[in-house]
């Protein structure tokens, strides 16, 4: 990407910094010692004898999603895997692994003979992977209304309910994580299982570097959380109104990214000036 168009669209490096350690402590907060991301399934888990232990590059990968969030890795920055081999007392091998796993996820990208380095979003992008969204989670909304039960949707309103603890209790971060985790378990209650893999690497990223991007107050956190829980009703009435619910909520999603983008573009212009691209149909 040429450095005109990363200096203009990505927050810069010492912008990143100055949230770094705030945010490291969130990731701590939510990994906790093990690495993995607490949930509110593993509330209700047995004792911790009956409990799986988190797989290496699982908690590796954990690890350098935190990383990313807090601009240790900023967006486009080289990740050596022997340096994070040192880092983390690992083989190369378990590093390998965890990239895999952050390259499904949309958050870093593999150069062949090259390297691996923190994926990059531009305005093109997040509008390509905003129609791919749109299309295919609204798809997701319509079956989970045809095919959820009623545990699963149970399980979906809890997941809300856990965005507005986790934003009351671990600010932006931990609401970044409820967030991506009830919008996968929607995608596993449409019961398409092809569903989740495809809208993974295109949702993650935009959350990701959303989080990176916008500033939200604990009351709109709170909203957005709300808004969710509108999405959890709708399913209650029907695959055409559970589409609906969800589109509402990624136009919001996508107007408060590009308004950011057009803020940083327009640094002189107050947000209620500025005239952006055309939103691409939900």
């Amino acid at each position: 990407m040429p450095n005109r168009t990363k200096d203009m669209l990505m927050t810069s490096y010492e912008e990143c910094q100055m949230k770094s350690n705030r945010v490291l402590i969130d990731c701590q907060s939510i990994i906790g010692h093990t690495g993995g991301m607490r949930s509110v399934r593993s509330r209700k888990a047995g004792p911790p004898h009956e409990r799986r232990a988190v797989p290496a590059p699982t908690r590796i990968a954990s690890a350098i999603r935190c990383q990313i969030l807090s601009c240790g890795l900023p967006p486009g920055e080289r990740i050596t895997e022997s340096l994070l081999s040192r880092k983390y007392s690992v083989g190369q091998p378990t590093v390998r692994e965890a990239l895999f796993l952050l390259e499904r996820e949309g958050l870093v990208t593999r150069v062949p003979n090259i390297g691996t380095f923190v994926r990059e979003l531009d305005i093109p992008d997040v509008a390509n992977l905003y129609q791919i969204r749109g299309a295919l989670e609204g798809l997701a909304a319509e079956l989970a209304a045809q095919r959820a039960t009623a545990e699963e949707i149970s399980q979906l309103r809890e997941l809300g309910h856990e965005m507005e603890r986790r934003a009351k209790t671990s600010g932006k971060t931990g609401f970044f994580q409820a967030d991506l985790e009830f919008h996968r378990f929607l995608w596993k209650i449409s019961g398409n299982p092809e569903l989740p893999g495809i809208l993974d690497p295109v949702v993650t990223p935009l959350l990701t570097f959303s989080f990176l991007r916008i500033e939200r107050t604990l009351e709109e956190l709170l909203q957005s959380s709300a808004n969710h829980q509108e999405i959890v009703e709708a399913l209650t009435s029907g695959p055409a109104a559970a589409r609906e619910a969800l589109e509402r909520n990624n136009r919001l999603f996508l107007e408060r990214y590009m308004a950011s983008v057009l803020s940083v573009l327009m640094p002189d212009h107050g947000r209620s000036r500025l005239a952006g691209p055309a939103l691409p149909p939900a």
